[in-house]
């Protein structure tokens, strides 16, 4: 569990200095994660996630909120820039290998429904 909310802090430090359109992506776990600063920009290092740990993030061109989950865990973590809370939730699919919900904003507006802060 550490492991998983620190994965998820790091993710979020890593990206704030990145400037994204307005855009959602996942991370399937084992994988290594890219970001770029706008369309005309080459992709720049981010990470990579632990062999176990799966990651979603949506972004605009000022925010973005996260979450992750390790495929064998029973929980889903998240949060955003303009947020100081991590938020926790049971997940709706044991055997998911990625977070269930649907990280469709940029803030943390989509921590609202059974998630609670941490």
């Amino acid at each position: 569990m550490k492991k998983t909310i620190v994965i998820t802090i790091s993710a979020l430090l890593m990206m704030s200095s990145f400037a994204f359109a307005v855009t959602s992506k996942e991370f399937t776990a084992g994988s290594k994660m890219t970001g770029q600063k706008d369309a005309s920009s080459a992709a720049q290092p981010l990470g990579q996630l632990s062999n176990s740990v799966a990651l979603t993030v949506a972004a605009t061109a000022t925010d973005f909120a996260a979450a992750t989950t390790h495929v064998n865990g029973t929980k889903e973590y998240g949060s955003s820039n303009g947020d100081t809370k991590i938020y926790s939730k049971d997940k709706s699919d044991p055997k998911a290998t990625k977070p269930g919900t649907d990280i469709s904003a940029g803030d943390s507006s989509v921590f609202t429904s059974g998630w609670t802060s941490m």
